[in-house]
């Protein structure tokens, strides 16, 4: 019976992971962090924004 090989994925697919899991971990728990940086000026946050990266995890910033 033929064995199949382990697949090594490069650090980059690890990278982007870990990026990815940040960004969603703080859509959820503070999307606020994740507004400024599209709209620095305004204060407080828009609340359709707010609900947006709670609704979708920050996935909206990747």
């Amino acid at each position: 019976m033929a064995t199949v090989p382990p697949v090594t994925r490069p650090v980059s697919v690890y990278l982007l992971a870990g990026i990815r899991l940040f960004n969603g971990a703080a859509g959820l728990l503070k999307p606020e962090l994740l507004i400024r940086r599209f709209d620095p000026d305004r204060e407080p946050p828009s609340l359709a924004a707010v609900y947006t990266f709670r609704l979708f995890g920050g996935t909206a910033s990747s």
